[in-house]
């Protein structure tokens, strides 16, 4: 393996090129060397779909190194079966046997190279491209069919995308290839005992919902979005503890599929009818010209609308939080007039070609909603930590200060070499290499700052218990000197003698009285409880 360059970027975009060059920091993969013409062809390759001459460029050749990952790992486990014989280290050896052969027919060891690239475009936007380069022969196998599709395509879904949408992922990934993959794993993986319940289970929930499960999957289509909608004109308050509230415009969700047949909206109308003549319906239906509008009449109280709704246009099935969002979806369809006529979405995906294989966009507007919302809360979060808490909370509120309006627009491109995510957004290349630097640096505060704060709050309770301790023995010598019933109460006076410095400098770290109590009972801060409390003890 050859690694072209030691950056990586530390984007939700590029969770797969993270990943890889973490495996192929492993020493044992660091010792192995690509052919020097091979490298470069595959160099070629991967720039070919990359920006050069901006801000950063990552090319990476990862041939080889998942597969060598798994083996590696395998190498490592089967001894540790091996050494517990019975039927589970028997059956986790068989698992391991066909788990790489599964895995490759599944797609995943196709991976071959990675890259990504930042170059400064305009109105302080940056071009981004990454790019996760796959073997030839892989671009129909099921992993890859279920992540990204086929065919680029000009998705029809995307006209119900309502125009207050804020928010959206599109892609044309097929739900059926991902669920004969799982199908495939069961089968080649699971026991026969693990096939005949998979197989049980299945016929079961064909049962309930009176279709098979198998058909119900396979009416669904190639192409689909889950959208946010933030309202314009509405808003939402939503109480926290301890009676604060947070305001934020009303949000809504909507779910687009691409069906072939009405089987999922009819399976649903079926099970929410109800079971006895003369009970009254969960469903209330509506139309708009001739779509049927179905609301799903179950409320719940949640601070934000929540009223189920679906309905199945022109093959779109629809399914949003309120019956608004989808006759808004419906009504952007037919009048042209939803998020693909904002002019804001139209200059965000300027110059990107709109027959792809997946969208992601954010606007500006979600983005100042969540920092808003992140705000907002942090400000009406309760302060019981002392000065520690407030000074943790005054530096995340800092940060999230620091954001500042974030946008971002890419598609997806499906190619024979591999996968490209091609767009713009705010984050620039220096942004991206400091992420890398600041998040590993946050990870570890987050997993120090608690337990560094646990572990100094439990030193301060065993200063405590060891000043109870203290007051406790010096009673005991003092009865035991000049006498004394289980009902005397000891003066400070009298016992501080027992104390190396006096009774008096004995100070709780959390700023809590001591009571000396009578000889029978244990002492006892008002922080900390009783010595018998502090130290789960028994009273002699």
């Amino acid at each position: 393996m050859r690694m072209f360059s030691p950056i990586v970027p530390a984007r939700s975009a590029t969770i797969i090129l993270t990943v890889a060059l973490l495996i192929a920091a492993i020493p044992s993969f660091a010792a192995q060397q690509a052919d020097p013409a091979a490298s470069q062809k595959q160099y070629d390759m991967i720039v070919s779909h990359l920006d050069t001459g901006g801000d950063l460029l990552v090319v990476a050749n990862v041939d080889g190194i998942i597969e060598q990952g798994i083996n590696t790992l395998v190498s490592f486990l089967r001894p540790m079966a091996e050494a517990n014989p019975g039927s589970d280290s028997a059956r986790a050896i068989e698992i391991m046997d066909k788990l790489p052969a599964f895995l490759n027919a599944s797609g995943l060891y196709a991976i071959n190279g990675m890259g990504m690239s930042v170059r400064p475009y305009t109105n302080n936007l940056n071009q981004i491209r990454s790019f996760v380069g796959r073997d030839r022969d892989a671009v129909r196998k099921p992993l890859w069919l279920g992540l990204v599709g086929g065919r680029r395509r000009n998705m029809t879904c995307l006209n119900f995308l309502p125009a207050d949408t804020e928010m959206v992922r599109a892609s044309t990934g097929e739900i059926g290839a991902f669920w004969k993959l799982v199908r495939d794993g069961v089968e080649e993986l699971a026991s026969p005992e693990g096939v005949e319940k998979f197989d049980a289970s299945i016929q079961m929930a064909s049962a309930m919902l009176g279709l098979s499960v198998d058909e119900l999957i396979g009416s669904l289509g190639k192409e689909g979005f889950i959208s946010i909608q933030l309202s314009r004109t509405a808003k939402t308050v939503i109480p926290t503890p301890p009676n604060a509230q947070l305001e934020v415009p009303t949000p809504t969700i909507l779910i687009a599929i691409e069906v072939t047949s009405p089987a999922l909206a009819n399976t649903i109308k079926a099970k929410l009818q109800p079971t006895q003549e003369g009970a009254p319906s969960m469903l209330m239906t509506s139309r708009i010209g001739d779509v049927e509008i179905n609301t799903i009449n179950f409320p719940m109280p949640l601070p934000i609308p929540f009223q189920p709704t679906f309905a199945t246009v022109s093959n779109v099935f629809l399914l949003g939080t309120t019956a608004d969002v989808v006759k808004q979806a419906i009504s952007a369809a037919s009048n042209k007039d939803g998020m693909l006529a904002d002019p804001a979405f139209k200059k965000a995906f300027e110059g990107l070609p709109m027959k792809n294989n997946g969208v992601m966009y954010m606007s500006p507007r979600f983005a100042k909603t969540i920092t808003d919302l992140q705000t907002q809360l942090m400000q009406a979060m309760p302060s019981q930590g002392g000065d520690e808490q407030k000074a943790v909370m005054d530096a995340v509120q800092k940060l999230i200060s620091q954001q500042g309006e974030q946008v971002s627009a890419f598609v997806v491109l499906n190619s024979v070499d591999g996968v490209e995510m091609r767009g713009t957004s705010t984050s620039s290349g220096s942004e991206i290499i400091a992420s890398m630097a600041i998040a590993p640096a946050g990870l570890m505060a987050a997993i120090a700052i608690p337990s560094f704060m646990k572990a100094r709050e439990s030193a301060r309770g065993n200063a405590c218990i060891n000043n109870l301790r203290m007051i406790d023995a010096a009673k005991d010598q003092y009865a035991l000197e000049f006498g004394g019933t289980e009902e005397t109460v000891f003066t400070a006076e009298q016992i501080s003698q027992y104390i190396k410095n006096g009774f008096n400098n004995l100070k709780c770290p959390k700023g809590g009285t001591y009571s000396i109590n009578k000889l029978i009972v244990d002492p006892a801060c008002s922080v900390h409880g009783t010595l018998e409390k502090a130290t789960n003890r028994r009273r002699r």
